[in-house]
């Protein structure tokens, strides 16, 4: 994940903002939100998969969205972003924006 992007979420999300105390048991403020996380990267999507195991994907996922109380959390991975044509660039954004629209 890249750092800025980290950063930004340390500090909207802090940890005394994240947790609403209530009689001594912590509620999670974003308990009952689903989210979908995009995903670019320079390899292709499959190796990405494999060999990483989507390692940053799952850490944003658990460690971050997870303690928040986000749940579901899908994910989308377009792969070798800098080496694909712009009809198929169009193409990604164009499903990003459907799933956008659908709220899924």
């Amino acid at each position: 994940m890249p750092a800025l992007l980290k950063g930004f979420i340390e500090r909207v999300f802090q940890a005394d903002l994240a947790h609403v105390q209530m009689k001594r048991q912590k509620v999670k403020i974003l308990e009952g939100r689903s989210a979908r996380v995009i995903v670019t990267t320079g390899m292709p999507a499959w190796l990405y998969r494999w060999w990483y195991r989507g390692y940053a994907v799952k850490m944003l996922r658990h460690n971050i969205l997870g303690f928040m109380g986000v749940h579901p959390v899908r994910t989308t991975i377009l792969g070798s972003v800098e080496r694909v044509r712009v009809r198929r660039r169009e193409k990604w954004l164009r499903q990003v924006e459907v799933l956008g629209r659908k709220a899924i």
